[in-house]
């Protein structure tokens, strides 16, 4: 979670919720300034939600967050710092590609994965799967990123009023994911930019956050909106838990 302000701060908090293991797994990176406070200051943030088993997805989650971080930081030859991006995801389905090639066993193995370029007041992500990429402005939370699963899918229809809402929510299969990074071609991939303004909060998550409505997350950072970082990203896992 980072909020856009004249002092910038930026935070990040798990919870294995229902698990028996932490199959996710997050990075934030401050490049640049020394002063993460000051707005000009850069950070790198990742996040990735592991799929393939007990033991999969927690490797998964950590193999795709150390070599996007890795290659953003140290390999990647762009001139322009979001450009990395994409690289640093080829990076990630490669490391995975690899792994699973040394350790056939864990075939299947995958995840889904953020990463979320702050650099002066621009936003620029790439993202594979169903994590979330919320952007809360002056009270009003909306969604940056695109929802790579079948429910995704479907609440493009109810939008384009070619499907019930009430059929959305019924269907079985309807957390499937359409894309993910599992070390092969990845079909869907979401790039784009945004320009954030002062008092803006940007949050990344995995899925697990949709255990709260919008209007209930929307709820916990406007109840604390003057709170330090900490203490929202503390708010919003409570919440999560307590529901």
């Amino acid at each position: 979670m980072l909020r856009f302000t004249g002092k910038q701060s930026v935070e990040g908090r798990q919870s294995v919720g229902q698990r028996d293991n932490q199959e996710d797994d997050y990075r934030i990176v401050r490049i640049g300034l020394k002063d993460e406070q000051d707005p000009r200051s850069d950070v790198l943030m990742i996040v990735a939600d592991g799929m393939g088993g007990h033991a999969g997805g927690e490797v998964a989650a950590r193999l795709a967050c150390d070599a996007f971080e890795r290659h953003f930081i140290s390999v990647a030859t762009a001139t322009k710092p979001w450009s990395r991006l994409p690289e640093s995801l080829d990076a990630a389905n490669a490391a995975i590609r690899d792994r699973i090639r040394a350790d056939p066993a864990l075939k299947g193995m995958g995840c889904t994965l953020i990463g979320a370029l702050k650099m002066g007041d621009r936003l620029s992500w790439v993202s594979v799967g169903d994590s979330i990429l919320f952007l809360m402005r002056r009270g009003k939370l909306s969604r940056l990123n695109a929802d790579h699963s079948l429910y995704g899918q479907f609440r493009d229809l109810v939008r384009a009023g070619k499907m019930e809402q009430s059929e959305a929510d019924g269907r079985p299969k309807r957390n499937a994911l359409r894309s993910a990074v599992m070390g092969g071609k990845i079909a869907l991939v979401d790039r784009k930019d945004a320009k954030l303004e002062s008092g803006d909060i940007v949050m990344l998550a995995t899925d697990g956050l949709e255990s709260l409505s919008d209007d209930e997350i929307t709820g916990v950072l406007a109840r604390e909106s003057g709170a330090d970082i900490r203490v929202l990203a503390e708010d919003v896992l409570n919440a999560v838990e307590a529901k």
